[in-house]
């Protein structure tokens, strides 16, 4: 997974599209305020977004990825710029906040689906015994639910679960199955436990992908076992909404995760309860 850099926010997650809702979008006060020419470079600056994780601030960046001269940017600039606030610890970094929203919670969606089907195939797998299988005792091998124990009984507590594809090219690697811990067991959990634990459960559903360094040396200070692993992956998916929208408000910025994490914001169950509480169609609109 690569990590965030002034140039540009890189997402593990990566869907093809976004929705846009059209009454909605057309009836945005900003937006019936823009000019043909800023509505366009409105909508190439998101499309970029989606694609980049955020849009530079520099005009001729700008300038450049919407096919026009510094000189046309800075004039529709103004139109455009309330739709945009900046990342904390990038600098010179922008991001739609309601676009991060709309990919939180395509990320949510993507990884409940993945643990609905893991769940619906281990209970398959679970079902049939060894006896039905004709094993003659022999512990069944699950492929799906569990990993071969040390010994060869087929005891080991560890799931397969799928790692998300990274493009090549960007420090990642192909599709590939690999064995992580499926329950917390309340046990200290060993440091390259909790590393795959960040990299494969907490980073891929936090809000905004800023400064993974920082966020990784919190993890490893604020999360000492495999419950604390489980209980932060979750508050990270029902927070994420909320703390979003709060950054787009006026002079406020995107919460960093490591400051999330060092001020044990995983803890602020009731804040998160009032962000799930929101419609999610209010969340989708640009």
């Amino acid at each position: 997974m690569a990590p965030v850099s002034q140039s540009k926010a890189k997402h593990a997650f990566k869907p093809p599209a976004f929705q846009l809702y059209a009454k909605e979008f057309l009836q945005d006060e900003a937006v019936i305020a823009m000019d043909l020419e800023a509505v366009g470079a409105y909508i190439i600056l998101l499309c970029h977004q989606w694609n980049e994780g955020s849009i530079p601030s520099d005009p001729a960046m700008l300038a450049r990825i919407c096919r026009t001269t510094v000189e046309r940017i800075e004039k529709i600039w103004p139109q455009v710029a309330v739709k945009f606030a900046p990342v904390r610890h990038v600098k010179n970094r922008l991001v739609n906040p309601k676009l991060e929203t709309i990919r939180a919670e395509k990320m949510r969606f993507s990884h409940n689906q993945s643990k609905f089907g893991h769940r619906g195939a281990q209970k398959k797998w679970e079902s049939k015994t060894p006896e039905k299988n004709g094993l003659n005792g022999l512990a069944h091998r699950d492929p799906v639910g569990s990993a071969w124990g040390s010994d060869g009984s087929g005891s080991g507590t560890g799931s397969v679960i799928h790692k998300p594809h990274t493009p090549s090219g960007e420090g990642g690697a192909e599709n590939s199955l690999e064995l992580l811990p499926s329950e917390p067991n309340g046990k200290h959990a060993t440091e390259s436990e909790r590393k795959r634990w960040f990299e494969e459960q907490f980073w891929p559903v936090v809000w905004a992908k800023i400064g993974i360094d920082a966020a990784r040396k919190a993890w490893a200070r604020k999360v000492p076992d495999l419950a604390t692993c489980t209980l932060v992956v979750e508050a990270a998916k029902r927070q994420g909404p909320a703390i979003l929208e709060r950054g787009r408000h006026p002079g406020s910025s995107v919460l960093h995760p490591a400051t999330w994490l060092n001020q044990g914001r995983y803890l602020d169950e009731e804040a998160a309860s009032d962000a799930s509480a929101q419609p999610a169609r209010r969340l989708m609109a640009l």
